[in-house]
């Protein structure tokens, strides 16, 4: 089958729309970006119960860009986690928000059995993305991690870590 696709402008980005089917023996390709593959994650990925995370890291600076302020003291690393009371699993989702440095992570707190299972959402740069063109450039990498700490994780990178 051949689709015809169309730009459109979604406001933050533009898009593609399949504007006109040749034939209809499958479906048009669905692209999933990165945001929609964190989503994923995030969806897949979670408990009922939020636990509290308190993360020390080091911190950038942002200029002001448009209508958005400078904001100064941003850690590189953000944490969130939840806790699934019916497996046991707690879920810690990461980001690094450096543009060009990995940071080493360090968990403290509750002991957690080896060998934990991680997603990982990352791409060559910020900007990387999936198109049309290339559907499947940036995808959730599933492993196995054999040690808990350190963990490292690289540059513009988004990281949940299953928890037994």
């Amino acid at each position: 089958p051949h689709y015809n696709w169309t730009p459109v402008n979604l406001g933050r980005g533009g898009g593609w729309v399949a504007t006109s089917i040749v034939e209809q023996n499958t479906p048009p390709l669905t692209v999933k970006v990165p945001s929609t593959l964190v989503l994923e994650l995030m969806t897949e990925h979670r408990g009922d119960v939020a636990i509290g995370c308190e993360v020390t890291s080091p911190t950038f600076s942002s200029p002001a860009a448009g209508n958005l302020p400078a904001y100064d003291d941003i850690p590189f690393i953000h944490a969130s986690a939840t806790y699934d009371t019916n497996s046991g699993k707690t879920y810690l989702s990461l980001v690094n928000r450096s543009v060009a440095h990995s940071v080493s992570v360090d968990i403290e707190g509750e002991s957690y059995t080896d060998p934990a299972t991680s997603y990982i959402i990352r791409g060559d740069s910020p900007l990387s993305t999936n198109d049309v063109n290339q559907p499947n450039h940036i995808q959730i990498e599933e492993s196995t991690v054999g040690s808990l700490n350190p963990i490292v994780i690289t540059p513009h990178t988004f990281l949940v870590l299953v928890l037994e």
